[in-house]
């Protein structure tokens, strides 16, 4: 080793090779976009600003940060920005940074001041109002889609769409969604589909991004588009916390292209579960129901039976007969009575007097007989006349009868006799009886007092 050689520690060779970029380049700008933002208990912030190529790491020191203006009032990841910077060596780990003195924005924030200024023209149009928006088809048959065939975004959307719902048709409708000339792609896509008229509902989809590869969709004049389309149309462009002007336009917006899919294609397994449980419990339901009309139609009947007329008119017959009976058996026996007295007297008596005796006799019989005649008669027809009234009282008062003219006896599911309005209640099930013993099954919808 020469001994005029000057050996050079670490700390020397990185302050020199600071000295050097300091004098070498004063005071440059550089454009780039910010990541790995971080900001130190002193209010430092360390950040790397990095192109499509490469990138470099910055400090931007708390005094010189006061004075930056931001569009919204503070440094974040993705914020494209020009910085003017001096290099500078970072001894203690020999990192080349640059020391940042001004940061002005660029980018971010003239695309969200145009944004903004498109979403304002777009409301004062009516485009926004939610009142414009139309409701979704719960189950289309066919869904259109609309979006680059290569994207990530569409693989995700069609997987959703076979799993949930395989029997829907998806249509495709290909068209660039980054790029200049994006929009014009997608408006005429837009327009295909509506031209055509084969779909019940269109997805326009594209996976995330940064604000400038979603601009695409927040063209104003594809905005206006979606809103003026025949037919009902669901957003789901790049992630939840990504918005863009299609999202106001269109009648429903989602918040990924996955959630889009789901939106349009409810689960037809889940569906089918929900069915086959819902169509269990109108069985039991039913069958509770007609269980408790049977025996409510058992207790009718039963009802009836026990006040129909042709019960009491059998008892009434059977009384008839009975007193008909008696009354037989004492005028043979009366008879009987008087024969053996007149063979008494007869023995007792000659023949003249037994024959004078004999004709006077028959003739008091002959008038026993026509009184007893007369008394049957008589009593058979006050019994008929009793039994008649006794008819009639109770087939005027048999349910029978008053529904013969019209009237109907209402009941609900307890058997209870409905006589008016306040007996029961809407939504309330009730059996209406009519004549023939014809019943009614009915469900109470208003009550009019």
């Amino acid at each position: 080793m020469e001994e005029q050689q000057h050996i050079f520690t670490v700390t020397e060779i990185n302050s020199l090779a600071g000295e050097v970029l300091k004098a070498g380049l004063r005071q440059f700008l550089v454009e780039g976009e910010i990541s790995n933002l971080y900001q130190s208990a002193a209010g430092h912030f360390y950040f790397t600003i990095k192109d499509e190529h490469s990138a470099v790491a910055c400090v931007f020191f708390r005094m010189a940060a006061a004075n930056c203006q931001l569009e919204n009032g503070k440094l974040e990841n993705g914020l494209k920005v020009i910085v003017s910077a001096n290099c500078d060596i970072y001894a203690p780990r020999g990192t080349f940074q640059l020391q940042i003195s001004k940061l002005f924005e660029v980018g971010h924030g003239a695309l969200e001041r145009e944004f903004r200024a498109r979403l304002e023209r777009l409301h004062k149009d009516g485009i926004t109002n939610p009142n414009r928006k139309r409701n979704i088809p719960e189950m289309p048959a066919k869904i259109g889609l609309i979006s680059s065939p290569t994207a990530a975004a569409v693989r995700d959307v069609l997987i959703t769409l076979k799993r949930r719902n395989p029997s829907a048709e998806v249509i495709l409708y290909p068209c660039l969604v980054q790029g200049k000339t994006a929009p014009e792609q997608i408006l005429q896509a837009l327009a295909r589909a509506n031209r055509r008229r084969e779909c019940d509902v269109l997805l326009l989809v594209r996976g995330g991004g940064s604000l400038e590869d979603l601009w695409a969709f927040n063209d104003e004049k594809l905005a206006r588009a979606v809103a003026a389309s025949d037919i009902p149309t669901v957003s789901g462009v790049g992630h939840e916390i990504d918005v863009t002007l299609i999202d106001f336009a269109v009648d429903c917006r989602t918040a990924t292209p996955t959630a889009a899919a789901e939106k349009v294609s409810p689960d037809l397994f889940r569906q089918l579960q929900i069915f086959d449980t819902k169509h269990q419990e109108l069985l039991e339901e039913f069958a509770d129901f007609l269980l408790a009309e049977q025996q409510n139609l058992a207790r009718i009947k039963q009802d009836i039976e026990r006040f129909s007329p042709h019960k009491s008119f059998a008892h009434l017959r059977q009384k008839l007969d009975d007193v008909e009976r008696r009354l037989n058996m004492t005028i043979s026996s009366q008879m009987s009575e008087k024969i053996m007295q007149l063979n008494y007297i007869a023995r007792r008596l000659d023949v003249e007097k037994l024959q004078a005796t004999v004709k006077q006799e028959q003739g008091k019989i002959g008038e026993i007989a026509h009184h007893l005649d007369f008394c049957m008669t008589n009593n058979l027809q006050s019994e008929e006349r009793m039994f008649r009234a006794n008819a009639e009282r109770l087939e005027a008062l048999s349910p029978l009868k008053v529904l013969s003219r019209g009237y109907s006896i209402v009941q609900n599911a307890g058997g209870k006799v409905i006589k008016k309005p306040t007996d029961t209640e809407v939504g309330e099930f009730l059996t209406i009886t009519m004549q023939q013993k014809q019943s009614i099954y009915c469900q109470v919808v208003e009550l009019n007092s």
